[in-house]
């Protein structure tokens, strides 16, 4: 049966911070998740802690492994493995409260939604909350704020498939916002119908 959420976790030498993001996937309320993570080429144990979680989670957790080629073309990659009905992304070094795809996914649902955005925490290496991202009134500051980001959102899958939205595949990370901006910019020019919750479902480090 297709999996209600794909999560897409693109990882590049981060050992001291992947088992945690990790388990906060494994920790969702919503059970029909598929968790797609992507070792880019890492120096590090990475693959291994990968790999591990894999073989104690086999029916929610898929690794791959390639050669690095920096974080657009690793998410290319990944969108190439999806089967979700929606999918999303999380950073290696950011956690996610338990019930925040179970969230996204039903206001998905609930109102026939191409895409579904949260606010979030800004959060430090101690793990103190710093301050909330958002809530902001509709109009030119939600969009530059919410929008700059992938991992507080789900888009539908079959949507971006139809309209072959990809990342530019530059092996630059400084250019990563960017990226962003561009993926998103393209998927809203088509939007029929976009969410944004007024809670914070997210924790970025």
């Amino acid at each position: 049966m297709k999996p209600q959420v794909s999560v897409i976790v693109c990882a590049y030498n981060a050992e001291d911070s992947v088992s945690h993001t990790m388990d906060s996937l494994l920790n969702q309320t919503l059970k029909s998740i598929e968790i797609i993570a992507v070792n880019d080429g890492s120096t590090d144990k990475t693959g291994d802690i990968l790999e591990q979680i894999q073989k104690e989670n086999p029916e929610r957790v898929f690794v791959y492994s390639k050669e690095n080629g920096g974080i657009a073309n690793a998410r290319n990659y990944a969108l190439t493995k999806v089967h979700g009905e929606y999918f999303g992304f999380l950073d290696a070094d950011d956690t996610c409260e338990p019930d925040m795809f179970s969230a996204l996914y039903q206001s998905a649902t609930d109102n026939c939604s191409e895409m579904v955005v949260s606010d979030f925490w800004w959060v430090n290496n101690e793990g103190k909350k710093l301050q909330n991202e958002g809530p902001y009134q509709p109009g030119k500051e939600m969009m530059v704020n919410l929008f700059a980001t992938l991992w507080n959102k789900i888009y539908k899958t079959d949507f971006i498939q139809s309209l072959d939205i990809r990342f530019q595949d530059v092996n630059f990370r400084t250019v990563d916002i960017l990226d962003t901006l561009a993926f998103n910019n393209k998927t809203l020019r088509h939007l029929q119908l976009s969410i944004v919750l007024q809670f914070r479902l997210f924790q970025h480090f």
